[in-house]
């Protein structure tokens, strides 16, 4: 059997993953010998002294990374975003352009109408990834600013880290509100609320903050909880097995490069809200929230601000461009989604939980908004 080395992070949802969907794919059409060490997110990765194997899967990050893997003399998938110079392998990574999308769409959404970013900016993979959120923000509105924060990796426990967080709390509280912010990961996205909370800056009411690669341990550690973009880690892990399996059987390669779009935004506590200022609408958005998987009436959502059930639906119009109801079928889209992409439930089983009537009515839903039916949905990212 193939003996292939991974070197991937096992610090992160991302990494561990997009390991499942390797060994997922090993385990059906193996048996694969897999070598995977356990390191962290910034660790070295090598493959064991005295390796002799047939393949290799990697974060190739640098350029000594590639030169090392290059004199292997073996086959090569890397399933890096970053370009690393001499790293000419078939390359499997995130679509940035449609995880921009995502990220503008969402923050959109909840009526954010000023948008920052926030992220190690001297990273050339983070440079790119800011340059798509920018690119999505600028298609709509030409003229809206690019408020960035340069925010380095560095050991909370120095003195660089104390004054960078100085730093990033005057910039949150010079910012002008409120402001949608797209953070380069969990770990940015942790610090931005930490500063938040210090600042006596309101999550999701002043900022609303939009972290990439959902994490759901580290995301659901903050306060308020953390909405990010959940990324299809699983998939790209087969396609990555798919293809070093081809290679180490001596197929030709003809796409050397597949990117993968992201799944969708798990939305936590640090955006779920509305950017309005009008207290009526907050107050049936919240209700809505709460009772959204249940059977639910407009007149029961008006009865609960309360006001008419005319000026609920005039005030939705006005403010979201679209009827309550219709809000509330978009959040249990929402649910849906999250169920098929990260459950093994039955189709009847995640449209009740998200609050169908039945799973055909969802499937009807389902096309009407995205054009696929619940099962491809699933497919397509499991």
């Amino acid at each position: 059997s193939p003996s292939v080395a991974i070197l991937i992070d096992t610090a992160t949802s991302w990494g561990r993953r997009l390991i499942r969907g390797i060994t997922e794919y090993a385990q059906a059409h193996g048996p694969w010998h897999l070598i995977v060490t356990a390191q962290g997110y910034q660790e070295p990765l090598h493959v064991p002294a005295g390796w002799s194997g047939d393949g290799v899967i990697a974060w190739v990050s640098n350029p000594a990374m590639a030169e090392e893997l290059l004199g292997l003399g073996v086959p090569v998938v890397n399933v890096s975003s970053i370009q690393a110079e001499g790293a000419d392998f078939p390359r499997i990574h995130i679509d940035y352009q449609a995880t921009g999308a995502m990220a503008v769409e969402h923050l959109r959404d909840c009526r954010y109408q000023r948008f920052a970013y926030v992220g190690p900016l001297g990273v050339p993979c983070c440079r790119r990834h800011a340059k798509a959120y920018w690119d999505e923000v600028k298609r709509a509105n030409p003229e809206d600013a690019c408020e960035e924060f340069d925010l380095r990796s560095l050991s909370n426990r120095s003195q660089d880290w104390l004054e960078q967080r100085r730093r990033l709390r005057a910039w949150l509280a010079d910012l002008p509100k409120p402001i949608g912010l797209y953070a380069w990961g969990t770990e940015p996205g942790q610090e931005v609320l930490d500063a938040c909370r210090e600042e006596g800056i309101a999550v999701p009411v002043e900022v609303g903050l939009l972290a990439d690669d959902d994490d759901p341990l580290l995301c659901n550690t903050t306060t308020p909880s953390m909405s990010a973009i959940l990324h299809a880690s699983e998939r790209m892990g087969h396609l990555a097995a798919e293809q070093l399996g081809q290679m180490i059987a001596g197929v030709q390669i003809e796409q050397q490069e597949q990117v993968v779009s992201p799944v969708q935004v798990t939305c936590r506590a640090s955006t779920e809200t509305m950017a309005v200022d009008d207290r009526e609408l907050m107050r049936a958005v919240a209700y809505m929230r709460q009772y959204a998987y249940e059977p639910l009436t407009v007149d029961e959502i008006a009865d609960a601000v309360p006001m008419t059930r005319r000026a609920l639906e005039r005030k939705f119009r006005k403010s979201f461009d679209r009827t309550p109801m219709e809000q509330v079928r978009l959040m249990r889209l929402a649910k849906a989604r999250d169920l098929l992409a990260n459950t093994d439930l039955p189709i009847s089983s995640v449209a009740y939980q998200s609050g169908f009537s039945s799973g055909e009515y969802m499937a009807k839903t389902f096309d009407r908004y995205y054009q696929t039916s619940p099962l491809s949905y699933r497919k397509r990212f499991r």
